[in-house]
């Protein structure tokens, strides 16, 4: 016997909250974020929880759900007059944007009438479309076409969600190779200290849009179009230092760490990038922020081996000199090379 639809959008409903919500606490780290302007000390975990939260409309069902639904996260009726957003998915009247492929008995199926509700769908072939695909596709496999246990259906959704956030963070991270790093053993390694300070004073931006974490913050919990704005601009900024990055020649010992701070930079603007995309594709945010602080980490460990080939080279710089802003970022940043 083929599932009905109303009890699929209503196991729905519980499995892609459990998803966002757990996934709060499990993807913050216990490593800070770089106390400089790469990105502040600060704990993304009460960013993804104010996220996972967040409900415009005061209906009940958040932002991000309302997405998978199609309905409008700032009209609390936008399905019906009556019913509130929320009392419609919970009653298993919305059919989920991604629902579409679950074979289903139309016997048993609830009338829909949620086609046209307004509101902005899922992009196509996100990751939020895709884990909606694999959770329905999933259930109706593992169920045999009838009933799961409450226990089958928490095994199921905490294997789909271990999947997923594993997923959610991949497809964010760069995918840039060895063969990108261009090597020379004529170059020194405070000659090269300096090509990478100057990329990254090429593509500065000002203090206060220099942070993921709080113009994030403004973004997802406020819809600040300001925050919205140097988000961007920062994901752009990312993006021109991981291109400039490419084209520097590097003394074959760092090889290693310049690669790591093509891919760092790299996976920063892909990460910022999402964040601004996020009403197509609202759970690729969980990668996103899941990805910051070891990025940022990453990023800081290779600075800090590269100030100490200054040290080790040319003895330690006076201000203005090449290698001493690497090494006033790894100090800012509680490091000691």
């Amino acid at each position: 016997m083929a599932l009905s639809a109303r009890s699929i959008r209503i196991i729905a409903a519980s499995a892609l909250s459990l998803v966002l919500i757990v996934g709060a606490y499990v993807t913050s780290g216990p490593i800070d974020f770089l106390r400089s302007r790469v990105a502040d000390a600060q704990s993304t975990e009460s960013l993804l929880k104010a996220y996972a939260a967040k409900d415009s409309d005061g209906d009940a069902l958040p932002d991000w759900q309302e997405a998978l639904y199609g309905t409008d996260p700032n009209n609390a009726h936008s399905f019906d007059k009556t019913l509130t957003d929320n009392e419609a998915v919970n009653k298993g009247l919305v059919t989920p944007k991604t629902s579409a492929v679950v074979p289903v008995d139309p016997a048993l199926d609830t009338p829909d009438t949620a086609a046209d509700v307004p509101g902005k769908d899922p992009a196509p072939g996100s990751i939020t479309d895709e884990f909606g695909r694999q959770f329905f596709q999933e259930y109706v496999a593992a169920s045999n076409g009838g009933q799961l246990s409450e226990e089958d259906k928490d095994a199921l959704i905490a294997k789909l969600l271990a999947q997923y956030s594993q997923k959610a963070s991949t497809v964010l991270i760069s995918t840039y190779t060895p063969v990108s790093v261009r090597t020379s053993s004529d170059v020194t390694i405070t000659e090269y200290a300096e090509s990478i300070e100057q990329v990254v004073r090429q593509n500065d931006v000002p203090p206060d849009a220099s942070d993921p974490v709080t113009l994030m913050q403004g973004f997802l919990e406020d819809s600040d179009p300001a925050a919205y704005k140097k988000l961007v601009g920062l994901s752009k900024a990312y993006s021109g230092i991981t291109k400039d990055l490419l084209s520097v020649t590097v003394p074959p010992q760092l090889a290693s760490e310049h690669l790591a701070l093509i891919q760092s930079f790299d996976t920063l603007a892909r990460s910022t990038k999402a964040v601004t995309k996020y009403e197509d594709d609202p759970l690729a945010v969980l990668g996103s922020l899941s990805l910051l602080q070891p990025t940022v980490h990453t990023l800081m460990l290779s600075l800090l081996t590269t100030g100490r080939g200054v040290i080790a080279e040319s003895g330690e710089p006076s201000d203005g000199m090449p290698g001493a802003l690497i090494l006033k970022v790894v100090r800012a940043a509680g490091e000691q090379p």
